[in-house]
């Protein structure tokens, strides 16, 4: 079986409060990218064997497809074996949750597999051991996400823009991330204004309340990241915004000329070990 595994953005994303079990309370808006996705193919074998196109990332157990396809065994009760190959097109360590669509993209495979042994609930009880973003990508639409980003709302969204993204080439470490984000703060965006102006197709609207908590240490960390979003938004972007704790940039369009034109520019002014996607809308 072949399957994808899209990239996600935040469109929004405040840090509301620390908990004791580690994890942080958000208020966030996920939005997917089925233009952005990593394949895999699943098949029966022997043990668990995991493969990637890639030399950096591992093929055993600290691989979050191996994870996945190892609790979906305990969770159905079978001994059965397969091997997963997994061909990258989401850069890792990105705030796109590349790994965690993986994960989700071989619960869903392998519970198609068998005949659907796990009911939807279960199957996010599963996902939710894996990581905050993995239930999310089991029906990966347009949702505002609280608690740990676990609990999902899907949202309606007339909004048809297009996307450009932009990675610098260097991770922005998640614990050193999340120690300095602000906790609790007020946004002068607005959460609910954003999603009423999704549901009522006003990207112009929309973009003024995108928001991420995380671009105040990374930015003062990582001054790039600012410049990035500077030259977006010169270049014609409605906003530019970090997705995630970072580092990756997208840049918001209404028009895909503006788009393409934007993206050639990033790659003319910046160094070629950036990464640069154009991206459309669901």
């Amino acid at each position: 079986m072949r399957v994808y595994a899209p990239a996600k953005l935040n469109l929004f994303l405040n840090v509301v409060a620390r908990r004791e079990d580690g994890y942080h309370d958000l208020e966030t808006v996920f939005y997917p990218l089925p233009g952005l996705t990593d394949e895999l193919d699943i098949v029966s074998g022997t043990g668990l064997k995991v493969t990637t196109d890639r030399d950096d990332l591992p093929g055993n157990e600290d691989n979050l497809c191996w994870k996945a396809a190892s609790a979906f065994r305990e969770a159905v009760g079978i001994d059965t074996g397969w091997h997963i190959h997994l061909r990258k097109h989401i850069p890792a360590a990105a705030g796109l949750a590349g790994g965690s669509s993986d994960a989700a993209a071989v619960l869903q495979a392998l519970n198609e597999m068998y005949d659907h042994p796990l009911t939807e609930d279960i199957l996010a009880g599963v996902a939710r051991k894996l990581g905050a973003d993995v239930p999310y990508f089991l029906n990966p639409v347009p949702c505002v996400g609280e608690g740990i980003g676990d609990v999902l709302t899907p949202v309606e969204c007339r909004m048809k823009p297009h996307y450009v993204l932009v990675n610098a080439g260097f991770p922005v470490p998640t614990p050193w991330a999340y120690g300095h984000v602000p906790v609790g703060g007020h946004p002068a965006a607005s959460l609910d204004d954003l999603t009423l102006a999704m549901a009522k197709g006003d990207l112009t609207r929309a973009a003024r309340h995108m928001f991420n908590a995380f671009e105040v240490p990374v930015c003062r960390k990582f001054p790039v990241i600012e410049l990035i979003m500077t030259f977006l938004e010169e270049q014609g972007a409605l906003a530019a915004r970090l997705t995630g704790s970072g580092p990756t940039v997208f840049g918001v369009h209404e028009e895909v000329g503006v788009a393409q034109r934007a993206a050639s520019a990033v790659r003319d002014s910046f160094v070629r070990a950036y990464w640069v996607c154009e991206s459309v809308s669901v």
